[in-house]
């Protein structure tokens, strides 16, 4: 059976937001034959120790991850985004006049507090 990529399980961690701490208590590991439980994610992530499959399918869960991510071999390349189209949505607005709130709802704009907002 394959095992696990350590370094897979500390992107998966890091791509979800989480410190050690966050991820040790939301994957519900605890204290061990005196290992804290930080300290047991430390080992997995360090490839120290392998993950059993409750653990893994935990660590899948709370990731966001799918299992299968666990046994590449690499962590994927970070993909480019491309461009912000935001910007172009602002100075198109402010060309028109329209600063600030993007519809009628707002206090000030044309229209606001009208029983019949433009759109």
């Amino acid at each position: 059976m394959p095992k696990v990529n350590p370094d897979i399980i500390r992107w998966a961690r890091e791509t979800a937001g989480l410190t050690l701490e966050e991820a040790a208590t939301k994957l519900k590991l605890q204290e061990a034959r005196g290992v804290s439980a930080v300290d047991r994610l430390t080992a997995l992530e360090f490839g120290d120790d392998q993950p059993s499959r409750s653990l893994l399918t935990r660590m899948a869960r709370s990731y966001r991850r799918p299992l299968l991510t666990f046994y590449m071999t690499a962590p994927p390349r970070k993909g480019d985004r491309g461009q912000d189209f935001g910007r172009f949505q602002m100075i198109f607005r402010r060309r028109r006049g329209i600063v600030g709130c993007p519809d009628s709802r707002c206090e000030g704009s044309p229209g606001y507090g009208s029983s019949n907002p433009r759109r």
